[in-house]
């Protein structure tokens, strides 16, 4: 018999409100309908059974945003100090709570935005959901999932319940399935993305509203015949596949002008000699892409429209912050839909194979809209940006964006990386006491699933040396590489907030030939690197854990075992040696 569980919304006015709970086949629902708090400002939803004890038996689950390597376990053990964590908008709309009985998996209904918060006071453990429904306002129902496992569960057997029943639901596909029917997808499992910025002007922009007349110079990086020397560098080295990612080939480079793609930077060479390079790529066997952006329109595009802005409730438009075409404005999802179907027109007359990659929209928060002329809620959003994604799909056999919030899994093949995060696993802060470790949770659930890089640290492994090569392999990460990845123009960027270059200092460059011939090669140890694993990528993983010394094991359901060592001493493992920072591949 199912023990009892209860959720109640405490509101801003002191009302309490239940939800309600109702049975189906696979889980328990919860929901709280939204006529019932729709005149409320905030909503601190916790249920009685979560609360617990310092020295009780169980855990709690918190996962990280989009800067957060991981998931938080929390024991219930006796703290030094009280201490709160909090959560905004988690990237996995997911949580767990193990008590001495059961082991409660909530998933919450991605249609608003949430903080997830879980304090320790006084030998006391409590979480709760907040919803600031004056922040964003609410509009569907409220509703929580809950999947009742044995109080044995561990992480593990979490992350595997989800994956199952996303799965059992439909929601989610095996990527074995989706790679016998998609060819694009296939060679993108087995061969290495080569991603090449190309142009960009200067980032953080000492001009915010540009014009044709103040627009700042773009640096030229790396133009189309530049490709075409690199692609024939990599056939003479034997690189068999790989993927070359063209970014900021569009008018005045990287976040140059959008929405407007066209024509193509004549500084780079112009539309005749990008076609050129696409068809010289191809010809070699390799596939080649290119990256856009639907979110940010700039003042400078010929086409930048205030109608096309998303609105604030109050009627004000909103940024995602500066960039090289200056003050970056959110489109709403309606028009991104729109520039959406325009784009992949011209995309397919160039030529373009491979998954096409769209900036931002899989890592970031959707935007909303509250212009009465195409309002789009959270929920609207998340349908429109599915149907862009779907759309690539239709045209190119597969769909690559910035990262993995949940929302997008179902359609999404390729993570650029899972977050933005400079070491292996870690939470945020790295202080808090009450984190006892962290799991990769988002690799566990959606491995098989979604092809991924696994952090903007693992993002050109090959020359940051042997953990992120390690960790690269033990996650499960598919090989990406980054040419000219290292751009921002400042240390600290006042503009947009960003404090460094997020995929490191180290980068691959094309500053010149010879620069271009050592990207091929190692283009070409990343490819022999990845090729003894891009079997892994068809295969669930079955459970991670660490062992003492800083041994990592990932087990698959075959029984292969990927096992890296993070320890300072040369460690044995099934008869294995393993050197510091290294990893191995172990056979069932």
């Amino acid at each position: 018999m199912m023990k009892k569980l209860s959720f109640f919304a405490s509101c801003d006015d002191g009302e309490a409100l239940a939800f309600v709970e109702r049975e189906d086949k696979k889980i328990r629902r919860f929901s709280l309908g939204a006529e019932s708090f729709k005149d409320k400002k905030m909503l601190r939803i916790t249920a009685p059974q979560f609360e617990t004890s310092a020295g009780d038996n169980g855990y709690y689950l918190l996962p990280g945003d989009e800067k957060a390597s991981g998931t938080a376990l929390v024991r219930f053990a006796a703290r030094s100090m009280n201490e709160k964590i909090r959560i905004d908008n988690p990237s996995l709309s997911i949580f767990a709570v193990a008590n001495a009985e059961e082991v409660y998996v909530v998933m919450i209904e991605n249609t608003y935005l949430y903080v997830l918060e879980s304090e320790y006071v006084d030998g006391k453990y409590k979480i709760c959901v907040e919803i600031l429904t004056a922040r964003q306002p609410v509009y569907d129902d409220i509703v929580f999932k809950v999947i009742t496992l044995p109080a044995s569960a561990d992480y593990n057997d979490v992350a595997r319940a989800v994956r199952n029943y996303r799965l059992e639901m439909g929601e989610i596909r095996p990527l074995r399935d989706k790679c016998a029917e998609r060819e694009s997808l296939e060679y993108a499992r087995k061969y290495p993305l080569i991603r090449i910025r190309m142009g960009w002007k200067p980032v953080p922009p000492q001009i915010l509203h540009q014009t044709e007349e103040n627009e700042p110079p773009m640096y030229v990086a790396c133009t189309f015949a530049d490709v075409r020397f690199l692609a024939d560098k990599m056939k003479e080295q034997g690189v068999e596949g790989a993927e070359l990612s063209l970014v900021g080939w569009n008018a005045k480079g990287h976040d140059g002008r959008w929405p407007d793609l066209f024509p193509v930077e004549e500084m780079l060479g112009g539309e005749s000699e990008l076609i050129k390079t696409i068809e010289h790529v191809k010809s070699l066997g390799y596939k080649i892409s290119c990256h856009t952006n639907h979110a940010d329109h700039y003042e400078i595009a010929k086409t930048f429209n205030l109608d096309d802005l998303a609105r604030n409730a109050d009627g004000s438009v909103r940024s995602h912050g500066n960039w090289g075409g200056g003050t970056s404005y959110a489109a709403c999802p309606v028009t991104q839909l729109r520039y959406a179907e325009r784009d992949v027109k011209e995309l397919v007359r160039l030529g373009f194979s491979g998954l096409h990659y769209v900036d931002c929209l899989s890592i970031c928060r959707p935007d909303t809209c509250f212009d009465k002329n195409h309002r789009v809620t959270l929920s609207g959003a998340i349908e429109i940006l599915r149907k862009i994604m779907n759309l690539y799909t239709e045209k190119f056999g597969g769909f690559s964006s910035e990262g993995m919030r949940d929302f997008s899994v179902g359609e999404l093949d390729f993570s650029l990386y899972n977050c933005f995060r400079s070491t292996r696993l870690s939470f945020l802060p790295k202080d808090y006491e009450m984190v006892d470790a962290v799991i990769p949770m988002m690799e566990l659930i959606y491995h098989g699933i979604v092809l991924y890089n696994v952090s903007s640290a693992t993002v050109n492994a090959i020359i940051k040396g042997d953990e992120a090569k390690s960790t690269l392999a033990l996650l499960g990460g598919k090989s990406a590489l980054y040419i000219n990845s290292k751009f921002l123009s400042a240390k600290k960027n006042v503009f947009s907030g960003i404090s460094n270059n997020w995929m490191g200092e180290e980068d691959i460059t094309s500053e010149s030939r010879e620069a271009l011939t050592e990207a091929a090669r190692l283009i070409y140890d990343s490819a022999k690197e990845y090729e003894a694993l891009c079997d892994r990528q068809l295969v669930f993983i079955k459970s991670y854990k660490t062992l003492d010394g800083g041994i990592c094991v990932t087990r698959y359901e075959d029984g292969v075992e990927i096992v890296a060592n993070f320890g300072k001493e040369t460690a044995a493992y099934r008869g294995k040696e393993i050197l510091p920072s290294k990893y191995v591949r172990i056979e069932a």
